[in-house]
């Protein structure tokens, strides 16, 4: 069979993708406190069938670990990384906020460098570890920085200030490209411009959407992380679960695989 995974080492995640494996696996819920005690009791007395089948019960309840430590969401995620891969196609994401974003970058990173006073350019170049990849917007050595530049969809949708940001997935997206580019800090830049007209068709109210009236200084909207290389080790740990869950998702692919050949070639 050609449509495999050569290796789950080919399976690295895009920082944009790092919020959709990070959340935790399922734990145990451990031992209430009456069982700890109930525990104790039994492991230090001479035990009867009953109360050693009881112990190991509760030993079992106390050490449980999941067999994979990924969210149902990131196993999820997973699955879907492997389907692509075995089936040969990439998935698409096109809301018009999204496109917008891409249209209009040049003008928010102007709008950028014109309040800053900066002279920062697209960063051009997906880079890559043994975990992730990416490619930030503006990659700022020279002040040990990334920037990432983000495009509201309208003056409605823009936070006009800082703790307004709704972060989500954002922030893992900026650790990872901390993490790439070995820079200490991260900027997120949310910028306010021009909606193109293109993208404006099924739009009610068009006012929102064109913005040069605002002063540049209120289009601008940051919020900075620092580098923190505990969580990164943690990115390298969730990544090598998606591997190892990939790789366990892939068997159950070869052996449908090869058991509908096998009846096949029976029935042939």
């Amino acid at each position: 069979m050609s449509r495999t995974i050569a290796s789950t080492d080919e399976i690295f995640i895009h920082c944009s993708q790092l919020s959709k494996i990070m959340g935790d696996g399922k734990q145990s819920a451990g031992l209430t406190d009456n069982q700890e005690q109930e525990l104790f009791t039994l492991q230090n007395k001479i035990r009867t069938k009953k109360q050693e089948f009881r112990m190991q019960e509760l030993l079992a309840k106390k050490d449980w670990k999941p067999e994979y430590d990924l969210s149902e969401g990131a196993k999820n995620f997973t699955r879907e990384l492997v389907r692509q891969m075995v089936f040969g196609y990439d998935s698409y994401f096109s809301a018009k906020e999204t496109l917008k974003g891409v249209a209009v970058e040049g003008d928010s990173i102007l709008l950028y460098n014109d309040v800053f006073g900066t002279a920062h350019k697209k960063h051009e170049g997906r880079i890559r570890n043994m975990w992730i990849d990416g490619e930030c917007d503006i990659y700022a050595p020279e002040f040990d920085l990334i920037i990432d530049i983000k495009s509201s969809w309208s003056k409605e949708t823009f936070p006009a200030l800082p703790d307004e940001i709704d972060v989500s997935g954002y922030e893992w997206q900026g650790r990872g490209y901390m993490m790439l580019y070995n820079c200490s800090n991260f900027e997120l830049a949310f910028c306010l411009v021009n909606t193109p007209w293109h993208l404006l068709k099924w739009e009610s109210n068009t006012s929102i959407h064109y913005v040069d009236d605002i002063e540049k200084e209120f289009r601008v909207t940051s919020l900075f992380f620092q580098r923190d290389l505990s969580i990164e080790e943690k990115i390298k740990y969730k990544v090598n679960e998606v591997r190892r869950y990939a790789k366990w998702y892939e068997s159950q692919l070869l052996s449908k695989f090869e058991r509908n050949r096998f009846y096949g070639y029976k029935v042939a």
